[in-house]
């Protein structure tokens, strides 16, 4: 009996270390995890790849394909949109692939509406408090005091999800090897179920 596919969830609010966890689930998880390029409305950049790095579209395309509800999830940044094709979503569960994405809070709400709980696992990653936090981001970069606001908005939006997550990895400042092999240990889990 082949078995069922599953949507891996990655969320954690802006500074928590997210994408250096995402970077090391796929360096670790890569040959068993399959991934589903999304769609975007925004112009290629140079080095990316249409049909890899994104599916390429127009805003009215995009917008068509989305009120005739071709993705699982969508979002708007800045003035493009971006979504992730329910065809090939359904598709890869239909054939008991493991899907792994990192999404933000819009897009988990919009899947969590979409799909039963036993197609989805989320794994939440903690990077504290939000003036530990704060910290980070703006160690990262300057930010003006609007889009901290926004970061701050979202961290409090994200924050209310941790508990319906299925792990929560801490990750602390110092301590990203303890970080990554808790999610190894959780993505094993998963993978193995």
């Amino acid at each position: 009996m082949q078995k069922k596919g599953m949507l891996i969830l990655l969320m954690g609010p802006s500074g928590s270390g997210k994408n250096t966890l995402k970077a090391h689930v796929e360096k670790v998880f890569g040959d068993q995890l399959s991934f589903v390029t999304s769609y975007t409305s925004r112009a290629p950049r140079p080095g990316e790849v249409p049909g890899k790095t994104y599916h390429y579209v127009s805003r009215e395309e995009f917008e068509a394909l989305r009120d005739a509800g071709k993705f699982i999830e969508w979002a708007e940044y800045g003035a493009n949109y971006y979504g992730i094709p329910l065809d090939a979503v359904q598709d890869a569960l239909e054939n008991g692939k493991i899907l792994f994405r990192e999404l933000e809070h819009k897009g988990y709400q919009q899947i969590k509406a979409k799909l039963p709980h036993d197609q989805y696992r989320l794994i939440f990653i903690d990077g504290g408090d939000w003036d530990h936090l704060k910290r980070r981001i703006l160690g990262r970069a300057p930010m003006s005091e609007e889009e901290l606001a926004l970061r701050k908005e979202s961290y409090d939006i994200e924050m209310a999800i941790k508990p319906e997550a299925d792990a929560v990895i801490v990750n602390k400042d110092g301590e990203v090897a303890a970080a990554e092999r808790a999610i190894e240990r959780v993505v094993r889990e998963m993978l193995e179920r």
